[in-house]
């Protein structure tokens, strides 16, 4: 008797196991994709600080880094978007440390979710301007109207360690993305792509470019905001695509490790 209690125990255990353990997406690359946990959000949010704002353009135009109260409000901020439960990890086959993050969330409608409408509340100069061209970015591409759908996924942040930049992880991340927008059963997905490598990928990715700001034409009291935001990188955009009815209504097996969990996960909405 006290065997076959064991027993179920073990089962019980595996089984919860299972459910709090990150589902895995397909990966095209040579590294694992899987669901973002609470776990991770603060290796995550390393990966963000010392490559996505030293690197990204608008945040090396500006000297984020230079910015304490900027920093640590935006790194804040993205950790209120992780809580979402809506983003994406890369993880090294060998170690499992993080390589990659796509920061992503739930927009269901122009007045919940527009991230950046409340810039004057923000504290830090730089991220105020920051936040001020992507609030502009969002509003001119009144993605709801042009996708004709209430709701889509958005890619906030998509950052990936240098050193495997030219290992396909980018694109990796982003076809996660599109998997998980078919699981979610979403009807659209776009994303903020800020410099010229990953409006590139998007664009490989299918991506459409729906509206941009040009870095050269954001002038603010006489100036140039972003002035030197680094060869190649010219305009803030925002990309996107439809997912055909026929993926939502017929979702692909294949896209996750276990699709149908992914049905069952609690993704939270704030």
């Amino acid at each position: 008797m006290d065997v076959m209690m064991e027993e179920k125990d073990e089962y019980a255990l595996e089984a919860e196991a299972r459910m709090k353990a990150p589902l895995e997406w397909y990966s095209s690359a040579k590294c694992k994709i899987l669901d973002l946990r609470e776990p991770q959000y603060d290796e995550a949010l390393r990966l963000i600080k010392r490559h996505f704002f030293r690197e990204e353009a608008m945040c090396k135009a500006s000297s984020l880094l230079e910015d304490e109260a900027s920093v640590n409000n935006y790194l804040a901020l993205v950790r209120t978007w992780l809580k979402d439960t809506t983003s994406l990890v890369a993880t090294s086959l060998k170690s499992d440390r993080v390589i990659g993050v796509a920061v992503a969330r739930i927009n269901s409608s122009p007045e919940k979710t527009d991230t950046y409408h409340r810039v004057q509340i923000i504290e830090g100069s730089t991220l105020r301007e920051i936040m001020h061209l992507l609030n502009t970015l969002l509003k001119r591409t009144n993605a709801h109207e042009t996708f004709g759908h209430q709701e889509y996924l958005c890619i906030y942040v998509l950052c990936v360690h240098p050193s495997y930049r030219e290992k396909g992880v980018e694109t990796a991340l982003l076809n996660a993305c599109v998997q998980l927008t078919v699981a979610l059963r979403l009807p659209a997905i776009g994303g903020l792509f800020t410099c010229g490598a990953s409006q590139a990928t998007a664009q490989d990715t299918s991506f459409s470019l729906l509206s941009e700001i040009r870095y050269s034409q954001w002038v603010i009291n006489e100036r140039i905001v972003f002035d030197d935001p680094g060869r190649g990188n010219y305009s803030a955009a925002f990309m996107g695509k439809l997912i055909p009815p026929e993926e939502r209504s017929d979702q692909d097996e294949t896209s996750s490790v276990d699709s149908a969990s992914k049905q069952e996960s609690s993704i939270v909405w704030k």
